[in-house]
């Protein structure tokens, strides 16, 4: 993590800890990244497909950015909860309880 000692003794163990996933996540995403050019050298030499995460041995690569939630998220969420609202309101209008 490349810490001199007096930085080190400086830390808490909260900062510690996220220094310590941050180097974490830089060094997985290393590897994702030499996994992804060994899957295009490898790629014209085989017929079978291979993932970068299957040449790490994993289901699928774990520094993906999350994706941000879009707008057309937002209005998604905000139809689905009108419907449910109007759906029970139905439900109550009809005598269903």
């Amino acid at each position: 993590m490349a810490l001199l000692p007096h930085q080190f003794w400086q830390l808490t163990p909260h900062e510690f800890a996220l220094l310590y996933e941050g180097f974490k996540r830089r060094e997985d995403r290393a590897w994702e990244k030499i996994a992804t050019l060994g899957t295009w050298v490898i790629a014209p030499h085989t017929k079978k497909t291979f993932t970068p995460a299957q040449l790490l041995g994993r289901s699928q690569l774990t520094t993906m950015p999350a994706r941000p939630p879009s707008p057309e998220d937002d209005q998604a969420e905000i139809e689905l909860e009108r419907a449910r609202v109007l759906h029970e309101a139905m439900k109550w209008a009809q005598g269903d309880k």
